[in-house]
Formats: C-alpha cells, structure tokens, sequence
C-alpha cells in the first residue's frame, strides 16, 4: 500500500478506492436529467450535464437547489447558467429553487416537472449529482415517480478535495 500523502490519500490509493467502491455501467438515452443542486463541484456539474446533452441522453432537464450561503444566486440558477452556457437550450432546463437537501429536490421538483412536461410522460430518469446522495435519490424515485425507471446516474465523487473526482454511472 502507497503512502498517503499530508493532505490526503495517494493517486495509488485513489485508483484503489474507485476500482473497489465504484461500479461503473453505460447510461441509456433518458427522457428527463435530474441534476441536484450542490455549492461545491458546480463545475464538475455543470460539465457533465453539457457532455450527456451533447451525447443527446435527454429531452428535458431539471435542475433542483436552493440557495446558496454567501451568494445572493440559488444553486439551480448557477448550474443552469453553466448549462446554458455549455450549449444546453435554456427552454429545456426546468427551474426549482427552493430545495435545500435531497429529499427536497424531489419533492418540490416532481410539481415543476409534472406542471411543464407531465410526470406520465417521463418513462426514464437520469440523476446527477454526488455519490453521497445516491441511495436517497434512489428510494425518493421509487417512492415518488412509480412508474419511471431510472437508467442511470451519473455522479460527481469528491473525496478529499479535488484529488478524487470521478463520474459513476450506475444503470438499474
């Protein structure tokens, strides 16, 4: 086992940790992008929402988060800024600005889908956002969205600053 370094785990160490804990399948093409606000990786975010438009995975997006400390911008209006910024049409990215954890971004974003694009019309669902809050995402879909699969997720993992940043795509 390699060294860790002062300030956090070794690339030797990083590699291990993702081979070991981080199972990664394709995504499939998805009627609706869920993507959950966060004040931290925006960037890493906002790139891979543009890259799964840019490979066409969706038709419509939401993007969910409320506000953010010391900024007078909720998170959803950040990430979507960047969005569009990256080239995804700003009429295709649904607004919800009031969530402030996981559990939230589902249940006030599901009114917003349900009033723009109709929840019986959303057969499949990817979620982005980090990999701490993938089991939450996971039950809050189940529980609130019966009849939509999700066929992916795609996350951004942060440990120990930027050292460990990777995308998980977890097919179900």
């Amino acid at each position: 086992m390699s060294e860790p370094s002062a300030i956090g785990p070794s690339d030797a160490e990083i590699a291990r940790i993702n081979a070991e804990h981080l199972i990664s399948t394709p995504l499939r093409p998805a009627d609706l992008l869920f993507v959950f606000g966060t004040r931290h990786g925006v960037g890493e975010t906002v790139d891979a929402a543009v890259d799964l438009w840019r490979r066409r995975f969706f038709r419509h997006a939401i993007v969910s988060g409320g506000m953010m400390p010391g900024d007078t911008r909720s998170e959803c209006a950040v990430i979507k800024q960047g969005m569009v910024q990256g080239g995804v049409p700003a009429e295709l990215i649904l607004e919800e600005h009031r969530a402030t954890n996981t559990a939230e971004n589902v249940l006030f974003g599901l009114p917003v889908i349900d009033a723009a694009v109709g929840l019986k019309n959303i057969k499949s669902v990817i979620y982005l956002g980090k990999v701490c809050g993938t089991a939450g995402r996971t039950l809050a879909h189940r529980s609130r969205v019966p009849g939509a699969r999700v066929v992916g997720m795609a996350e951004d993992r942060a440990l120990q600053g930027a050292r460990l940043h990777r995308r998980l795509a977890v097919g179900f």
